[in-house]
């Protein structure tokens, strides 16, 4: 996420006309990698790669995001440097490489040599300094991509850097950024460490003197040596200035080791080499190592270009994003989610059954035996033997009139047949569809796995084998399929997911400062839209949804069973209240019939080839538009769920005795973890939910904790 100042403006517009130079530290990228994404990640004899794979990923997104014409690598060397000979005890007590870890690195190094860029490793220095040096040697703008905070000392007018975020993007950090952000100019950095200590590089700093302090004390004086030499005249406790006078060697000490030298011994190449994406060279490297996605895209750079004509580009994203989730979904994948086999047994017997029951009232109702799943006879019995009225029954391709779900409840209020029958569809597809099936697909350890993609249309999550997406949650009977899926005994479920996040988003790419304001005010939206149309909840939350559905007055009117013009009075009013909203859903028609097709907001691009083509019947039209209205609300909110489950699978691999991720349903996440760590895990699910967002219309999460799926109850978490 960029900051939004003057100087970030400027750079943009420069970069995209000039481009600029990004200086990777290697060992870093992989280090934080290798954490971020699942070990599961291997190449086909079982070599791990789940670090190499985040390195390229996290590289070719801050080449594309920053308008990157050249990129150097650098690389840490394992043997002492000059910080450590002065200072023993420098990086010390760090953890030993870890195995899985330690093969990767020479394939990292491998992979950037066949992408044809330059690496530079000297014995004796780290990257750090490595990457000062060539940035303080390069005439134009330089960013430097490292998850090392200590590298924003380095931050100028023309040198940045790009700090990977829990999003798997960057972060880009100006001098007003690091302002805002640590409190001080890039430069006190050095001053802060000198204070504050650092305990990852085993710098000692000033004992007794944290965050708050340091930063009280930056502000009267950002050197070391400007403080002590006014160490009396400056504001300060009586405890911490004599703690300064009596650490003051420690203060020096972890200064200067903090301090990166741009003294290294090395040099840029004269020319460099512009950086155009993934070359053809490094195809067969990729293939070796099962990276597909990045085979997919060929120069895999530079996202999809926002196209001219449809035929300029494919329907898929350069998939940076996709190709993050793609492991954390085998992760999901392979863990599973434990299922009680006992309760599906019962379900199967009760619904059994109740199907039996409602097939003989069916029968008595019809006044013989007949096939309930067999529409020809079903007509036969409703409109021949009972001689159920016609009128306003619309008739089938083969002439006949219809017994189909709509028909069915439009009879249902007068004939009894029909609510029978609908009664025993439901119970009947619950029970072929998943009470059955679910039990064939319990393995060994009481859990099934079903297999997850992202859908290549609108970047939605799809559930296949089996679909766990599509259990009906609105019914009795649907819940209580959802009440077979449980946590193992000394654990609970706790489950997270986004509250209307369809009519936010909808508030945030129309602009619509009116519907915005319903969210800032933390106002319930169906409540606010009730008293502007002049209807109640139900009747404004069913018209809020057909808005962004594209749902027609017609539509509209049937769905509430009320006049046409009624309808139209309701859709006119609500208009009136939120006409930015309008104009956003009037634009997104215009551009899908001129062009056929529509560009999401992160760059995915969906075709609807029916809007534009000659002979197509105007249902047919309507539909697609329909489709096409909801398509960029729908495909954002895809991606902040995305963005969520990189953030909190980042969360899960740092603390690993927090449990597992082990569904993904639409806006909801659903984590299994020990029951004594139920708000902690809780609080970091809705943090990562909530985080993934950068937009000015507030996002809101609800949380909940259950043994059983279907009986989640609400958390209240502390801030």
């Amino acid at each position: 996420m960029n900051t939004s100042s003057p100087l970030t403006a400027a750079l943009d517009v420069f970069d995209q006309q000039h481009g600029t130079t990004l200086i990777v530290d290697g060992h870093n990228l992989i280090y934080r990698a290798f954490h971020a994404f699942p070990p599961t990640l291997t190449t086909a004899d079982g070599t791990p790669v789940n670090a190499v794979f985040g390195f390229l990923k996290l590289l070719i997104t801050a080449a594309t995001q920053q308008h990157v014409q050249h990129i150097l690598v650098t690389f840490d060397e394992s043997e002492d440097t000059f910080r450590s000979k002065e200072y023993p005890a420098y990086k010390a007590h760090r953890s030993p490489m870890p195995d899985l870890l330690r093969p990767q690195i020479p394939l990292a190094k491998e992979l950037v040599a066949a992408l044809n860029l330059p690496i530079y490793s000297v014995g004796g220095w780290e990257a750090d300094d490595l990457m000062a040096t060539l940035a303080h040697q390069l005439p134009g703008p330089v960013r430097i991509l490292s998850g090392d905070q200590d590298l924003v000392q380095l931050v100028t007018n023309s040198i940045f850097v790009l700090l990977p975020d829990r999003t798997g993007g960057v972060q880009l950090m100006t001098p007003e950024s690091v302002q805002e952000k640590y409190g001080f100019a890039p430069e006190a950095m050095i001053t802060y460490k000198g204070l504050r200590g650092d305990p990852s590089d085993n710098l000692p700093g000033v004992p007794g003197i944290g965050e708050v302090t340091a930063k009280q004390l930056i502000a009267q004086a950002d050197t070391l040596d400007a403080l002590y030499e006014q160490l009396d005249q400056l504001e300060m406790k009586p405890r911490i200035r004599e703690l300064l006078r009596d650490k003051e060697a420690d203060a020096r000490l972890s200064a200067r080791l903090a301090t990166i030298s741009d003294q290294a011994p090395v040099s840029i190449p004269n020319p460099l080499t512009r950086w155009e994406g993934i070359p053809e060279s490094a195809r067969e490297l990729l293939q070796q190592l099962g990276f597909k996605s990045f085979l997919k895209t060929g120069a895999g750079a530079t996202p999809p270009p926002l196209p001219s004509a449809p035929e300029d580009t494919d329907d898929s994203v350069a998939a940076k994003l996709d190709a993050s989730i793609d492991p954390i979904l085998r992760q999901i994948e392979n863990h599973g989610v434990m299922v009680d086999g006992d309760y599906l047994q019962q379900l199967e017997t009760e619904f059994g059954e109740r199907l039996a029951t409602l097939k003989g009232e069916a029968t008595d109702l019809a006044g013989q035996p007949f096939n309930l799943n067999a529409p020809a006879q079903l007509a036969t019995i409703l409109y021949e033997v009972l001689q159920v009225p016609t009128a306003g029954i619309k008739k089938g391709k083969s002439g006949s009139y219809t017994t189909d779900a709509e028909t069915l409840q439009q009879l249902a209020p007068t004939v009894p047949l029909a609510a029978t029958i609908l009664q025993f569809r439901e119970l009947d597809k619950l029970q072929s569809t998943y009470v059955k099936p679910l039990q064939e697909l319990i393995d060994e350890h009481s859990r099934i796995h079903t297999s997850y993609a992202p859908d290549t249309a609108t970047g939605r999550i799809s559930s296949r084998h089996p679909n766990l997406q599509n259990i009906p949650i609105r019914t009795e009977e649907g819940k209580r399929i959802r009440g077979a899926f449980v946590a193992p005994n000394g654990s609970v479920l706790v489950s997270a997911d986004y509250s209307q996040i369809e009519l936010r988003l909808a508030a945030e790419l129309s602009g619509d400062e009116n519907l915005r304001r319903v969210f800032t005010e933390d106002r319930d939206i169906h409540t606010a839209v009730a008293e502007s149309v002049g209807v109640d909840r139900r009747t404004a939350k069913v018209i809020n949804f057909s808005i962004l559905y594209g749902t027609s007055a017609y539509g509209l009117a049937k769905t509430l069973e009320v006049p046409v013009h009624a309808a139209q009075e309701a859709i006119d009013r609500y208009y009136e209240t939120y006409p930015q909203l309008k104009s956003y859903l009037d634009n997104i028609r215009l551009q899908v019939r001129e062009n056929g097709f529509l560009v999401s907001e992160s760059g995915r691009i969906r075709r609807w080839p029916t809007i534009i083509a000659g002979g197509v019947p105007a249902a047919v039209k309507q539909a697609a538009e329909r489709e096409a209205i909801n398509f960029p609300i729908q495909s954002a909110a895809a991606d902040l769920l995305k963005r969520a489950m990189v953030g909190m699978t980042s969360w899960l691999n740092e603390h690993p005795d927090m449990g597992s991720m082990i569904l993904t349903v639409h806006d909801e996440l659903v984590l299994e973890v020990p029951e004594d760590r139920t708000e902690e895990a809780a609080r970091a699910l809705s943090h990562a939910m909530l985080t993934a967002s950068t937009y000015a219309t507030p996002i809101k999460v609800e949380a909940k904790s259950g043994n059983r799926w279907s009986e989640l109850t609400p958390l209240t978490l502390e801030s």
